[in-house]
């Protein structure tokens, strides 16, 4: 059995420059004379018939999985306007429910809240009571509790659930605590609650400065993207275990409990009022569009506001308001909001259609404002005085547009400061103001960490086919037309061919320039490179040419001339990769399987060009992951595997909640089978 070599190693580099470093101090004097690796490398694939470079064309991947999106996000709306009765809609809500939390991974059982209050803020006409509770054993969320004067009103109070949007300080953020007083002065107890990862449930030690919530909750959801798991099911269940906290408390009516929110309180309130009976009335704002607006205008979003393969079992925006339909919704739009309003009066007028199925049309409302990504004090009068009219058994009135909308142009606003927000001593409720500071406290990423080692003692046997359901790779054999052409005589005699593959299943074009010196010698080399600059490649390139062998440089979707994404959002960066593995998990996908399959292309190219050998492929960075699993799932086509700079394991991952780790990176539930470098060891076996 030939000995494999899985790592590129600076021992490796040092025989292979050896080797070779006659061959280049030859070719050195002629290197610079007209074409060279790095400069073809550098020419561009991409032309328009008339001869300009065809940049546009870096979107191609972006562009397929859109139009994609878009129709599957038609298809969800026409099924809710498809169906023709109420037990169709009670049958199509259940499908729905029952399939997000599988795909979100379901839930925990519930164990003791062991609630602790650390100090009550007393004002005029309410107090607050500061809070925090286990979701899960160790596992602490720390709350505001706003309760009503009880010499104005009676308890038992009606509850309102409020989860915050991406405010670093979590429940403090000004909007937050006017939101908590306005709702104990119409006579309900409301809490108000940190997040994962905002207020006091920060969970790695970075500066205040650079924690950026929405990144931070990426960096969750990339591991829980492996496990199979989705952050919403971390924060959903957060939000339930908050609902079990003010059941348990003795002045609150548990039959009759709400939830509204704005930007991602917006989105778990869409979440909780879809998925929990006890929710009577919910009132998201800031959030409900439709996808294909959404992905139009802003980019997907962090890992908690996506639910994998969404789309492709029928849920989306219109899916959250209808859910639990008939009670009774009040949604919250802003006309300039990155959460396009055109989707979002889409989406309620459709809703409304099917509210009207089931004779109550008038339940949903809307309430809009002019402004943008901002929870108005209009919006949340509108929003609590819905919630006191169903909450208090009355029918709730259409809101008054006109009264509302003066209230954000200074008439009868109203600026009382809670007093939670400027005064630490009231403000925190754990000292020192980290829940990891309490005696027995666990992250996130320590369950995360438990769920791995469950997954991991459980495995059994790697096979192929479990390799294959579970990653959605398709390796069965796809028609391509090499096109566009190009060759260039190098010094040294070296030939190099430059030619866009054109993959008939898709239309989707990968890249690929390949370098064949005179007299070629050994197995041909495929080179997946992870750099959107071909040119800081050249040098390594020239190693393998230098020692005699072919070389092939293949962009795989999202790389070199294919990188080019639309937006930037919550650490995802212009590159385009992490956008299009966010829309691949819309559409239950991964980044990592089509990956493969554009590697598993060029390498049946490679080797058809060739009269004998297997591929040896070496793979960069990201590009690790789908090398991989081309290596093990076509293991007769490849020779051996090097790996420059990898990616850290998925094991290293949950281990480490600093490493660096993205979406392009993951497979959806892989862990329960394997971690990518077991492919590489398997596949050598």
């Amino acid at each position: 059995m030939r000995q494999q070599c899985h790592g590129v190693c600076q021992s490796c580099w040092r025989k292979l420059s050896i080797a070779t470093m006659a061959f280049v101090t030859v070719c050195s004097l002629h290197l610079f004379a007209g074409e060279t690796v790095e400069s073809v490398l550098m020419k561009p694939h991409f032309q328009y018939a008339e001869g300009r470079i065809g940049r546009d064309m870096r979107l191609q991947y972006y562009h397929e999985a859109y139009l994609r999106i878009v129709e599957a996000d038609r298809a969800a709306d026409a099924k809710w306007l498809s169906l023709k009765t109420p037990d169709e809609v009670r049958a199509h809500q259940k499908f729905l429910a029952e399939k997000m939390v599988e795909m979100v991974g379901g839930f925990p059982a519930r164990t003791p809240l062991n609630p602790v209050v650390t100090g009550v803020v007393r004002k005029d006409g309410y107090r607050v009571e500061k809070v925090y509770f286990e979701s899960r054993p160790g596992f602490f969320v720390t709350g505001h509790v706003f309760v009503p004067d009880g010499s104005k009103f009676a308890s038992p109070y009606p509850a309102v659930l409020v989860p915050c949007g991406h405010s670093v300080n979590g429940k403090c953020y000004e909007a937050y605590g006017a939101a908590g007083a306005m709702g104990a002065k119409l006579g309900m107890v409301v809490l108000v609650y940190d997040p994962i990862d905002q207020g006091e449930r920060l969970y790695r030690d970075i500066e205040r400065e650079t924690w950026s919530p929405g990144e931070e909750h990426n960096r969750v959801g990339w591991r829980c993207q492996i496990l199979g798991w989705g952050a919403a099911q971390l924060h959903v269940w957060d939000a339930m275990r908050a609902l079990d906290y003010l059941e348990s408390r003795g002045d609150v009516d548990g039959s009759r409990m709400g939830v509204t929110g704005m930007s991602g309180g917006g989105t778990l309130s869409s979440y909780v009022m879809a998925l929990d009976p006890r929710i009577k009335a919910g009132c998201p704002s800031g959030y409900i569009t439709t996808l294909r607006d959404l992905c139009t205008a802003r980019g997907p979003q962090d890992h908690e506001q996506n639910v994998q393969g969404m789309l492709s079992f029928g849920l989306n925006h219109l899916g959250y308001v209808l859910m639990r339909a008939p009670q009774p919704e009040l949604l919250g739009f802003s006309h300039d909001d990155f959460f396009p309003i055109i989707g979002s009066l889409e989406t309620y007028d459709r809703a409304r259609r099917v509210y009207g199925l089931l004779g109550v049309s008038d339940a949903v409302r809307c309430f809009s404002e002019a402004g943008g990504h901002h929870w108005y004090q209009s919006t949340r009068t509108a929003h609590f005085e819905w919630l006191d009219q169903v909450l208090h058994g009355r029918m709730p009135e259409k809101p008054d547009v006109a009264r509302l909308r003066k209230i954000d142009v200074g008439f009868e606003y109203d600026s009382a400061d809670c007093g939670l927000g400027s005064n630490a001593t009231n403000r925190l409720v754990v000292g020192g103001g980290r829940t990891m500071r309490i005696a027995g406290a666990r992250s996130v990423y320590d369950v995360l960490r438990e769920e791995a080692d469950a997954q991991e003692r459980a495995r059994g046997p790697l096979t192929r086919e479990a390799v294959l359901k579970v990653s959605g790779i398709h390796t069965e054999i796809v028609p391509y037309e090499p096109m566009d052409v190009a060759t260039f005589d190098l010094p040294g005699g070296v030939a190099a061919k430059k030619e866009t593959l054109f993959r008939e299943d898709t239309t989707m074009r990968i890249p690929v320039v390949t370098f064949a010196p005179c007299g070629a010698k050994g197995n041909p080399v495929l080179y997946l490179a992870y750099s959107h600059d071909r040119g800081g490649i050249a040098a390594r390139v020239e190693r393998f040419v230098a020692e005699g062998r072919v070389v092939a440089v293949a962009d795989l979707r999202a790389s070199g001339e294919t990188w080019k994404g639309c937006h930037t959002f919550c650490g995802a960066g212009w590159e385009g990769e992490e956008e299009l593995a966010t829309m691949y998990m819309w559409l239950g996908e991964n980044l990592v399987a089509r990956r493969t399959e554009d590697a598993l292309v060029a390498a049946r190219h490679v080797a058809a060009s060739r009269s004998s050998g297997k591929i040896d492929v070496v793979a960069a960075g990201v590009m690790a992951v789908p090398a991989a699993h081309a290596f093990y799932l076509e293991r007769g086509l490849f020779g051996s595997i090097f790996f420059e700079a990898p990616c850290a394991s998925w094991r290293k991952a949950l281990d480490d909640p600093q490493q660096d780790f993205r979406y392009a990176a993951t497979v959806y539930g892989a862990f329960r089978l394997y971690d990518w470098p077991d492919l590489v060891r398997e596949g050598a076996e």
